[in-house]
């Protein structure tokens, strides 16, 4: 004999409280950034390599969330939201932390400074960017509560509210960044070829943090509207 679930029985929890420790984790990695190149800039260098194993921390534990959701996401009984998003979600996530490694890597590494006339312009350039994940973060969290309230309005309205941060905090790191690269190429002539290049390649990955975040926001407004 056949025995019947409640339907009940066969949905499980929303798994997004998941992605919310991991987004919380990313965030901590994007945060230390800050006083990071604080440090670097002031070449308080015992200081920015603690800071840089705070970052390394930081992502070391996003990817064990990661894997954490990946392994313990049900495969068989029905979820509230599509298996597929929240993967794609969680990758977003996954590369913030990602670039917030890179970037304290290469720079303790190579002991990188920007130019003097350039730093507090990268100092908010990266302010900005934390500011685009911590916008991402209350989205994922405003998601996490839409989806457990039963996807009532009034928790859709601060889910997209939080979303209209994220994007206005990307389009500010859009223009500084284009702003900063135009002043680094009138400096480089005093920069040897390969360490302009490498600050290119820092100023990329710092936009890409915001980038990034504004993904997260299209996976959770996919979610939420889905």
């Amino acid at each position: 004999m056949s025995i019947r679930m409640p339907i009940a029985d066969l949905v499980v929890k929303s798994p997004i409280e998941t992605i919310t420790q991991h987004i919380a984790a990313t965030l901590e990695a994007t945060e230390a950034l800050l006083p990071f190149l604080e440090a670097e800039f002031s070449k308080s260098w015992e200081q920015a390599a603690e800071l840089h194993k705070t970052v390394v921390a930081s992502e070391h534990r996003a990817d064990e969330l990661k894997a954490e959701f990946r392994k313990n996401m049900p495969k068989r009984l029905m979820m509230p939201v599509s298996r597929t998003d929240l993967l794609r979600l969680i990758t977003s996530q996954d590369k913030i932390a990602n670039c917030a490694k890179d970037i304290a890597g290469i720079i303790v590494g190579r002991r990188m400074r920007f130019p003097k006339p350039m730093r507090a312009g990268v100092l908010d350039f990266v302010r900005t960017s934390v500011e685009a994940v911590r916008y991402a973060k209350e989205a994922v969290n405003q998601l996490d509560i839409y989806v457990k309230s039963g996807f009532g309005q009034n928790n859709l309205e601060r889910v997209e509210a939080a979303l209209a941060r994220i994007d206005e905090a990307e389009r500010q790191t859009d223009t500084m960044q284009s702003d900063l690269r135009a002043q680094l190429f009138k400096l480089e002539k005093d920069l040897s070829p390969v360490e302009a290049m490498f600050l290119y390649e820092v100023l990329v990955w710092i936009g890409d943090i915001a980038d990034n975040a504004e993904d997260v926001g299209n996976h959770v407004q996919s979610i939420a509207l889905s």
